[in-house]
């Protein structure tokens, strides 16, 4: 990287990505296991996993929109927001007061 060239991404932690990709494999596991759940605990997980999923989706739309407006590579704010969700969209926050 150029001395001058100026930083507008970065990734959220790993521990972040852990957090919430535990999460959700804990939501499927209950979702998807007979073994585990009774029939109310698999609607419920398989709810929260849908639930889950068109947040993501809406948090992936807001920060590319909103990275496209403060011109920052949106489609990568796009994808991060959608894979860590509001993390993603606090360290943007960071880079659109540094422009």
């Amino acid at each position: 990287m150029k001395k001058n060239e100026k930083i507008d991404f970065e990734w959220s932690p790993i521990w972040w990505f852990l957090f919430v990709g535990g999460g959700i494999i804990f939501l499927l596991v209950l979702g998807f296991s007979t073994i585990v759940a009774s029939d109310f605990w698999r609607g419920m997980a398989q709810g929260g996993l849908i639930g889950i999923l068109i947040i993501h989706i809406f948090e992936g739309f807001y920060g590319y929109f909103t990275a496209q407006k403060h011109n920052l590579p949106a489609f990568r704010w796009g994808i991060h927001c959608f894979l860590a969700g509001v993390m993603a969209l606090i360290l943007m926050k960071k880079y659109i007061k540094n422009s």
